[in-house]
């Protein structure tokens, strides 16, 4: 049985995400019946962090992002000998160097990305998806201003295919433009599998390409950007009649993007907690995770629990409890050509809008909280985990 659980608060972290995360872990861990305690480093002085984490070890620690080795390639949970359980939120990409400790337990919010640790031979790979605060409510009384409200970062998609052009020879170029058109037109293939299918058969009628000198990763990196940019762009474009409100980091780079979109109206980026007051004042939420094929987003279960009609990518992991229309509403590439007007059916409609929202909300609390995956994660650990004492 796991008795302690140690959380790390992040050193930083944007828009305050992870903090908020922790949070919300923490207290979901303690209404199961689990002693923790966050512990936060300084980074001048990490002293009373590494006293407290040494002198009273818990049976594993835990943070969002994990624990990335030192220069010397040495990890906290080696040094210590207690196993760290990394929560991901950011790109699988930026966390390779996880799978090289045994101490690590890496969990993924989609399948396809524990898939990749697993072929990077970590087999303590977890599959939990992102969650809502079981806190997290709204009154029907609560005015919407918004038609359509984005959160999200633009990314400059067109600039990345440019820099493939000057990067690349044309057959692997066109390799990984195939990979993103793979991964952008069907709700199953993630992008770093499209991306080793295209380059194989890339290989087989090109000889003179050399798979010693391609790049995985950087060029992993640039596909999974590109695939984002490209489809957020896409739905927003979608959408011509209703009036959209952006929100985010990269306001001169969205408004390259949707400056000629009249429905548009940009605006600075909100910190993270601010976002649920502005998903509380919108009637329909946008939301673009097209690289997740068989996983959940934290944005669609706090957009439902807010009110808001959540618009998303559909994929296998959220059809196993939401249904289009009903509680949701999926898009895919195909479907793009048909979001105006069930934008426009939403707006004009309020009862079904209301009723949409309030059957999403009713799911999220019932299956995808953080109390749920609380539930989930420590039957996982149960099995990976061998108390200090037991040793």
């Amino acid at each position: 049985m796991i008795r302690r659980i140690d959380l790390f608060m992040p050193l930083r972290s944007q828009y305050g995400v992870l903090h908020y995360f922790t949070q919300k872990l923490y207290e979901a861990l303690l209404r199961a019946g689990v002693n923790c305690r966050i512990l936060e480093a300084e980074k001048q002085n990490p002293r009373p962090f590494l006293t407290q984490l040494f002198s009273d070890p818990p049976d594993c620690t835990l943070s969002f992002n994990g624990v990335l080795p030192d220069e010397e390639g040495r990890f906290l949970c080696e040094m210590f000998k207690i196993p760290h359980v990394c929560m991901l939120v950011d790109s699988p990409l930026q966390f390779i160097p996880l799978a090289q400790s045994t101490y690590n337990i890496i969990e993924c919010v989609d399948r396809g990305a524990c898939r990749f640790f697993k072929n990077l031979q970590n087999k303590d790979t977890l599959f939990i998806p992102h969650a809502a605060d079981h806190a997290l409510t709204y009154s029907s009384k609560d005015e919407r201003p918004h038609e359509v409200v984005v959160l999200a970062s633009c990314i400059d998609y067109e600039e990345i295919a440019e820099n493939w052009k000057a990067q690349h020879p044309k057959p692997l170029l066109d390799a990984i433009l195939e990979a993103a058109r793979i991964t952008l037109a069907d709700q199953k293939t993630y992008f770093a599998d499209a991306l080793v299918q295209a380059v194989d058969t890339c290989i087989k009628k090109h000889s003179e390409i050399d798979i010693q000198e391609i790049d995985f990763i950087t060029i992993l990196d640039e596909l999974e950007a590109y695939i984002i940019g490209y489809d957020r762009m896409s739905l927003i474009r979608s959408i011509s009649d209703a009036p959209i409100d952006i929100y985010g980091n990269t306001k001169d780079l969205w408004q390259k993007y949707v400056g000629n979109q009249s429905n548009c109206i940009v605006h600075d980026s909100l910190p993270f907690e601010e976002a649920f007051k502005k998903m509380k004042e919108a009637k329909i939420l946008l939301n673009s995770f097209i690289v997740t094929k068989e996983g959940g987003h934290e944005r669609i279960y706090s957009g439902m629990c807010c009110g808001a009609v959540v618009i998303t990518n559909e994929n296998g992991f959220m059809k196993e409890t939401f249904e289009d229309g009903e509680n949701i509403v999926f898009y895919t590439e195909q479907t793009l050509d048909i979001i105006n007007n069930r934008v426009n059916d939403l707006l004009t409609n309020e009862p079904k809008r209301a009723a949409i929202a309030r059957a999403g909300s009713k799911v999220v609390h019932e299956r995808h909280t953080w109390d749920q995956r609380v539930e989930t994660l420590l039957k996982e650990l149960e099995a990976l985990i061998v108390p200090p004492n037991k040793l």
